[in-house]
Parts: C-alpha cells; sequence; structure tokens
C-alpha cells in the first residue's frame, strides 16, 4: 500500500466515512493482492466492499488533492517537496533559509494540534533528537509553533529507510546486514549514554545514507531512562509486533526469508539482571 492509499484511509477515519477497523481491513486486503501480483488501490477496494460510495472516494481523493497542493509557509524554511508521511504528521524535503541547506521538516497534522498528547510527543522527539549527536542518529536542529503548525526540522538523509529496501529487494547481504545492525547497535548505545531509551526499533525508523550508513530516527517513543512513560498509552507494547528478543523469534526460520527476519532487541537498560550478567559473559 503506498502513501496515497494510507493518507486515503486516514481521511476517510477523519471525515467520518469509514471505521479505523474498516480501514484497516480494506489496507490488508491491497497489502495481500500486492503480494499476490495484483494491483489494488485502497479507494476502489473499500468501494467494493461497500463501506464507501464511489461519490465518496471520489470526494476524498479531492480532497487529498486540495490538501497536498496547500503547503504551509514556515517562516525561515523553503518547502520544496513532499516526501513521505505518517499517522503524525508529513515530511517535507525543505531549505532552511539562513544557513542555505537542506533539511527534513516535519509538521504535526492539525487534527491532531489540538491533542495535548500528540504534541507532547511531537515535541518529545523533537528534543530527544537535539540532545544526541551520533553519525548514527538522525540530528534534531529546530522545533516550533507556527502559522498554527508544529513543526519539527532534522537533517536530511539522502536514501531510503531499512523496510523500504527490504520490500524492494527481499533480501539484503551478510555484510550490509551486519553493518547496519552495527551502526544501530552504536546509536543505541549512545542514546543509553544519555539516559534515552528509543523503544520503536524496526526498519522502517533506520534510513540509509547514499554511502550505506544507517542512522537511526523516530525518538517519537522515547522516554528517559530514569522516568515514568507518563505518555505512553495503557497496554501498548514497548515494541512492534515484529519485533522480539532474540530468544523469542517472531516466526520459525521456514516462514520467514532469514536476511529479512533480522529482530531488533531493547536497549540493555531494558534487560532483566539475569540478561545483563549473561551479556556480560559473552563479552569476556
Amino acid at each position: 500500500m503506498d502513501e496515497r492509499d494510507e493518507s486515503f484511509a486516514e481521511l476517510a477515519v477523519e471525515k467520518g466515512l469509514a471505521s479505523r477497523e474498516q480501514a484497516a481491513e480494506c489496507a490488508q486486503a491491497v497489502r495481500k493482492a500486492a503480494e499476490l501480483g495484483a494491483v489494488a488501490k485502497l479507494p476502489d477496494t473499500m468501494v467494493g466492499k461497500g463501506y464507501l460510495t464511489r461519490e465518496q472516494a471520489d470526494g476524498l481523493l479531492a480532497e487529498l488533492k486540495r490538501r497536498e497542493a496547500k503547503v504551509p509557509a514556515l517562516a525561515g524554511y523553503e518547502l520544496l517537496s513532499r516526501i513521505g508521511s505518517g499517522g503524525m504528521g508529513v515530511v517535507y524535503k525543505a531549505r532552511q533559509v539562513a544557513m542555505d541547506r537542506i533539511v527534513a521538516l516535519k509538521i504535526l497534522k492539525p487534527s491532531l494540534s489540538r491533542d495535548r498528547t500528540f504534541v507532547a510527543r511531537f515535541l518529545r522527539e523533537a528534543r530527544s533528537a537535539a540532545k544526541l549527536n551520533h553519525p548514527n542518529i538522525v540530528q534534531g536542529i529546530d522545533a516550533g509553533q507556527a502559522e498554527g503548525y508544529h513543526y519539527f526540522v532534522m537533517e536530511f538523509v539522502d536514501g531510503p529507510t531499512v523496510a523500504q529496501r527490504l520490500r524492494g529487494e527481499q533480501v539484503l547481504g551478510e555484510k550490509e546486514s551486519l553493518r547496519i545492525v552495527r551502526d544501530v547497535a552504536s546509536a543505541l548505545e549512545h542514546a543509553e549514554g544519555h539516559g534515552i531509551v528509543h523503544r520503536d526499533i524496526k526498519p522502517d525508523n533506520v534510513m540509509l545514507t547514499s554511502e550505506g550508513a544507517a542512522k537511526l530516527a523516530d525518538l517519537g517513543l522515547a522516554k528517559r531512562a530514569e522516568a515514568e512513560a507518563a505518555l505512553t498509552l495503557e497496554a501498548r507494547p514497548w515494541a512492534p509486533p515484529t519485533t522480539c528478543r532474540p530468544s523469542r523469534p517472531a516466526a520459525s526460520a521456514t516462514s520467514t526469508p532469514a536476511a529479512t527476519s533480522i529482530r531488533w532487541a531493547p536497549p540493555s537498560s531494558t534487560w532483566s539482571p539475569a540478561a545483563r550478567r549473561s551479556a556480560a559473559r559473552r563479552r569476556r
């Protein structure tokens, strides 16, 4: 499912034309069709299942087009192109005018700007990124509020995420995989040294530069190691379902290609005392 389909699903739910469950069901159908080599679009799928009328789907597509054409103007930044979107906001490639450099600028969705929890998480990502200066962590540059928008400016990474690479190639070579793991481990060690636990390590949050270096991104779920996770939703796991510790693989070797089944372990600050002792013995 492409970025436009994701935006369509979000808008359908926002407008109250479909439930999150219905959008998720149709998104899953689109993904299954893609796995079988078929081409399916979310608007057509939702119409086919009777969750939307054709008129409603066309109206949502027109609204998306209008929103994409309306690029917010933020003083000091020239927005060049839209490069991605997620559950919390839209990311643009931009130029920081004063410094004449290319940056990535994330803007919180207006619909979430009224929710103090989402604003707090958004600002927490910016502050966590700004505290960490490491070659394998996307550097935070600036954050603020202007023209009714909350925004976060960060280093621009000229490459795909690991998830995008896996979707395109399915298998990464052994040397590259080890280099990515090494880079991410180095980033996590640095963050832990500053008392920050990431808590959302997954291929979507690891970006690759044109030189092949891995950079850890999305610190929205990070927390100070010694603090309570006051902003974490009740019963939310610390890692997505596709992530688990090496001792508990999410799938058997027969169901998942070995090269795509790398599992990211949580930072050592979350390990049990027994796990810490075991790791210390292995390092000797």
